[in-house]
């Protein structure tokens, strides 16, 4: 007879894990004595498995009716549908049973049990082949009852057909049940395995119909009737009893595999894999210390983050489904990341504090050359960019060791006050040597940014006039990193440059006055104009400019 295909994978998958399920908790072979506690879990668990091997066995031979001639087909063959269970089952508990103790006095008891099962169910399968003591061999008279007629038989044998069906879902179910029974954490089952058991059971349910279509219109009394209409009914009541345990697993599971029920789901992705694209940056300590100081900052709520998208997605990827691939993937790759950037931020903690002392000790002495040579062009571009790029190493020392950072700040406070007593003693050199910052920018938004930065500083300085405007970069420089505050991720996305305007100071010279640009990407596209110095702020000579030299 054709097995229906589903419930044939049915039957394989659970078969393959019955066996683990009947071994769970079996230790290695120990001496004869008391059982340990776990050996003792074990055997109660195969104790319950040998009552269902008795109780399937008494069943088959009740099916077969006293005595021992050779029963009918149909009984036989129902009696052969009985015995599967309890002959697969017993291969299973036997093996377990033998890493127990072999003289224990109950691990004994249960062997005998089950030698008794063994013997039971060789007697019956010979009474059923016809070789059991007393019998001939030849057929056994057909069972009482009105003998069908020939289109009366063909429809009993489709309808046994159809029964055979159902009945075979039926303990393919109750194995199905078996390991959900056995699985302490139910959101751990394999949702397709649950799936392709509700499948089942829709199935059967179609079998049953073409059963009854065909069993319905045989009389009640007829020869083999009665034994057919009992295996479709206690099948079916096999199937509901299935059915009413495996439901809610089956709606909990397929909730769990829906990604509908986690909104969240794009945004988290989303930002695993920005957060990942931030801490690829492993040459930032290097290349810009302040973002570096930043994403050291950030680091603590970048771990949490990771940890709380996979504490909520861990049933959802236990599952193992399409779906949850993406979740995955950026949870992998933002682990992998985060971990280069913390091997590359414990050397950058290694290393800092003395590469903070060499580049104070160089600009010491580039000062102190720059004073003794008279050299007044080292303050107008090198020492002011070299003491700016120290205190981006300051901010990222204090990122990465608080009271660090503290001494490096006071460090590069003393050189500050150093350099401005030195570079006072030149003032007017530098003054006299400053050139006109750089013009670079030729952007079609050129007139816009003009425009918005003189309004700016005329906010601070109303009657201010501005010679000349000069954008030294020729590009807008876009920044994007995910931010934590109030336990809310938000995003910065934003471009700045830099427009450097000169403002008359008096007849001689100008002042150069920057102003910082900012785009806000995530507002729009709102521009915004921040003034580098306030209106009564003291001017360090590097930013005065002869007007002779203004074209």
């Amino acid at each position: 007879m054709t097995r229906h295909p589903v419930l044939h994978r049915i039957r394989r998958a659970v078969v393959a894990l019955v066996p683990c399920v009947v071994l769970l908790g079996v230790t290695g072979l120990v001496e004869a004595g008391d059982l340990d506690p776990q050996q003792v879990k074990t055997l109660a668990t195969l104790a319950s498995y040998a009552k269902q091997i008795e109780t399937n066995v008494r069943i088959a031979t009740d099916g077969v009716g006293a005595g021992e001639g050779k029963p009918s087909d149909a009984k036989i063959r129902l009696a052969r549908t009985r015995l599967e269970q309890p002959k697969g089952m017993l291969v299973s508990v036997r093996e377990a049973l033998a890493k127990l103790p072999e003289n224990q006095a109950d691990v004994t008891a249960l062997r005998a049990r089950l030698d008794a099962s063994a013997a039971a169910i060789t007697a019956l399968e010979a009474r059923l082949d016809g070789t059991s003591a007393g019998t001939t061999g030849a057929p056994t008279p057909a069972a009482p009852g009105v003998r069908l007629d020939y289109k009366q038989q063909k429809s009993l044998s489709d309808g046994e057909f159809h029964a055979r069906r159902v009945a075979n879902a039926a303990a393919d179910l109750v194995e199905l049940r078996k390991v959900v029974d056995a699985t302490a954490d139910k959101d751990a089952i394999d949702h397709r395995l649950v799936r392709a058991g509700m499948g089942t059971i829709e199935a059967a349910r179609r079998s049953a119909v073409h059963a009854k279509s065909h069993l319905d219109p045989l009389p009640g009394n007829g020869a083999g009737v009665a034994e057919i209409v009992s295996l479709l009914a206690t099948a079916l009541t096999s199937i509901a009893a299935s059915e009413a345990a495996l439901t809610p697993i089956h709606a909990r599971l397929s909730h769990l595999v829906d990604p509908a029920a986690y909104p969240a789901l794009s945004d988290d992705v989303r930002r695993l894999r920005d957060l990942a694209s931030m801490y690829r940056e492993t040459d930032v300590f290097a290349r810009d210390p302040r973002r570096a100081a930043v994403l050291v900052g950030e680091g603590p709520a970048a771990r949490t983050a990771y940890a709380a998208i996979a504490k909520a997605y861990a049933p959802f990827l236990a599952q193992k489904t399409e779906e949850g691939k993406p979740v995955d993937a950026a949870l992998r790759h933002f682990h992998e990341t985060l971990a280069a950037f913390d091997a590359a931020t414990d050397r950058a903690r290694t290393s800092l504090p003395a590469e903070i002392d060499a580049e104070v000790a160089s600009v010491d002495k580039l000062v102190a050359t720059a004073v003794t040579e008279s050299k007044p062009a080292f303050f107008v571009h090198a020492i002011p960019e070299r003491v700016k790029a120290l205190d981006g190493l300051v901010e990222l020392q204090s990122a990465l060791d608080a009271e660090a950072g503290k001494r490096a700040a006071a460090t590069v406070a003393a050189l500050r006050t150093a350099l401005a007593t030195k570079r006072d003693s030149l003032r007017d050199a530098i003054i006299d040597a400053n050139e006109l910052p750089p013009d670079r920018y030729t952007g079609p938004d050129r007139a816009e940014l003009e425009k918005a930065s003189v309004a700016a500083w005329k906010a601070l300085e109303g009657d201010a006039e501005v010679l000349a405007v000069r954008i030294p970069s020729e590009a807008w420089r876009r920044e994007t990193l995910w931010r934590r505050q109030n336990s809310t991720w938000y995003l910065i996305d934003r471009s700045s440059i830099q427009v450097q305007l000169l403002v008359k100071r008096d007849d001689r010279l100008a002042i150069i006055r920057p102003i910082d640009l900012w785009i806000d990407h995530q507002a729009g596209d709102v521009r915004k104009a921040f003034p580098f110095h306030a209106a009564k702020d003291a001017i360090e000579p590097q930013f005065f400019v002869r007007r002779d030299k203004i074209k």
